[in-house]
């Protein structure tokens, strides 16, 4: 948070008096004295405490694959669109905000090879398909597989969430930024802090 510029808490204070300025926010602490926010957040209230670390922010969520269960899918997706660029080796696709269709056209070895219908550019996709293939045939490790489907299955449907949660586990961080009025300059900061020091081994799906 701090590294896309938004203001933390450096300790426990309370919340005084609240007004607005030209262009912005002024809050006033007990301890901290006067801090200005100059960017859209959910307003802080006055006589309240707020914990040493509190973000002064609007929506900011980061939860694993094993917490992803049906209410964080609902909190994180509701107008969410998430990126699937820290997990896929294509850029520029995105998780539908629906099941996902899965079809597929071709076989090797008796196996079908399961083409999962995200959202993005046709060509993307098409290399998306072609390079998931490609790690099929050379690894023997089929998404057909994990999802039961074969040569009698002509097409289902997915939460696809879900199947790289089950995949990754605790690996997978799901991280909601939610800042859907602030400035760009946030956002592309916090995404270069994330994919920077995420931890080793893990993957990141994004989401606005």
């Amino acid at each position: 948070a701090e590294a896309s510029g938004m203001l933390v808490l450096p300790h426990e204070d309370t919340l005084v008096v609240s007004r607005v300025i030209d262009g912005g926010t002024r809050y006033v602490f007990e301890h901290l004295g006067v801090l200005d926010v100059f960017y859209p957040h959910d307003p802080l209230h006055p006589g309240r405490t707020y914990p040493e670390g509190f973000i002064v922010t609007d929506r900011f969520s980061i939860v694993t694959g094993h917490e992803l269960d049906a209410d964080w899918v609902n909190r994180l997706t509701t107008g969410a669109t998430f990126s699937l660029d820290g997990v896929l080796p294509v850029k520029g696709l995105t998780l539908p905000h629906r099941p996902c269709l899965v079809d597929w056209v071709e076989q090797t070895g008796g196996k079908v090879h399961a083409r999962v219908h995200l959202d993005g550019d046709a060509p993307k996709l098409e290399q998306y398909w072609a390079l998931q293939k490609e790690h099929e045939v050379r690894t023997g490790v089929y998404l057909s597989d994990v999802l039961g489907m074969d040569t009698t299955t002509s097409t289902l449907t997915i939460d696809f969430a879900a199947v790289l949660a089950g995949y990754y586990g605790d690996a997978l961080l799901v991280v909601r930024l939610g800042m859907a009025t602030a400035a760009p300059e946030f956002k592309t900061r916090l995404r270069s802090f994330l994919q920077r020091e995420k931890p080793l081994g893990s993957v990141l799906l994004i989401a606005d």
